[in-house]
């Protein structure tokens, strides 16, 4: 079936076998079997057959009492953001007691991962150190 694939493509044509034609028929055979089968079952072409069952499946069946095999699903800790005061050498900005620490600016700029202008211009403007934080999502 190749070879007569490949004359086809040079521009000759080559004399049929009758394998080559046994060949094609098998195949129109089976595409025909194929599409058969396709009306059948519509079904087929919307929902693939290998989804996996999703967490809600298995919690809808452990609340049934049916047992599913299932791999047992690792849950780690969350590990809390909070975060170590950094240490900045020479540092003589302004001091808040935030939690019972005591923070510069420039340690809480370094902290939000903000510069140290924006910082000490936001805590001018009124904000308080405790605002600034949670916006950013960090604790001490």
């Amino acid at each position: 079936m190749h070879t007569v694939l490949a004359l086809h493509r040079n521009g000759e044509k080559p004399t049929q076998s009758s394998a080559d034609k046994y060949d094609k028929y098998q195949m129109e055979m089976a595409y025909q079997r194929y599409k058969a089968k396709k009306k059948e079952k519509p079904w087929l072409e919307t929902v693939r057959q290998s989804v996996p069952a999703s967490r809600a499946y298995y919690d809808l069946c452990r609340f049934s009492g049916v047992s599913v095999k299932q791999k047992e699903i690792k849950c780690y800790p969350a590990k809390p953001k909070e975060k170590k005061l950094p240490k900045i050498p020479g540092d003589h900005s302004r001091e808040f007691i935030i939690n019972g620490y005591v923070v510069s600016v420039r340690q809480l700029a370094k902290l939000l991962n903000m510069r140290y202008e924006v910082v000490n211009s936001r805590l001018r403007n009124g904000a308080t150190p405790e605002e600034l934080m949670e916006k950013k999502g960090v604790k001490l």
